[in-house]
């Protein structure tokens, strides 16, 4: 009797944690449309390194890349978020080998990207892969990719002015896309 009763206990434990699916969010630990203070509370072991009307902004670490971990919102919803990635580097070389890596962890999780681009503007270190980073660096190239998954768009981008990378990986809403759009109009308005 009592191995029967354990029996039907471990049956109704198995049934329950399969019906029982753990949420997965949009970003890390939020969902597109949450108000600033859901994201903040969601992210309370963290500090904001940055805050205003329209965005928060963490430290953090992404892959063992020190990153800035930015949330943005448009009418007080939670549309896009991302990482501008600070890691430093001698060899401007580096920063393709972190472009690299956060690449292939994003393909490793959403497949293969839907667009991979190498834009060269200027040709003149095209054939000399050591100078690609400093080509990148003078705005000669760029590298750019997007994955999707049902809600989200993710896209990675690196390039550079004026002698500076900047690596940015951004998760953009798709539902809220039009209101990220609105506001950019707007900015651009104001110049």
């Amino acid at each position: 009797m009592k191995k029967a009763v354990l029996l039907i206990f471990a049956i109704l434990f198995t049934a329950c944690s399969l019906g029982a699916e753990e949420k997965k969010h949009d970003f890390r630990n939020v969902d597109w449309g949450m108000s600033k203070a859901q994201v903040k509370q969601a992210n309370e072991n963290m500090i904001p390194t940055l805050e205003d009307k329209d965005t928060i902004s963490y430290s953090d670490k992404v892959s063992g890349l020190k990153a800035m971990l930015i949330f943005s919102f448009v009418n007080d919803k939670l549309t896009s978020a991302g990482y501008y990635f600070e890691e430093e580097h001698s060899n401007d070389n580096d920063h393709i080998d972190d472009y690299q890596k956060i690449g292939d962890l994003l393909t490793e999780k959403y497949g293969k990207p839907v667009k991979d681009e190498v834009i060269w503007k200027n040709d003149l270190f095209k054939n000399n892969p050591q100078n690609w980073g400093l080509a990148i660096s003078a705005g000669q190239l760029v590298l750019k990719s997007k994955w999707e998954n049902e809600n989200t768009y993710l896209y990675m981008t690196l390039s550079g002015d004026n002698y500076r990378i900047a690596h940015l990986l951004i998760y953009q809403s798709k539902e809220y896309e039009h209101l990220d759009q609105k506001r950019l109009r707007q900015d651009t308005d104001k110049i």
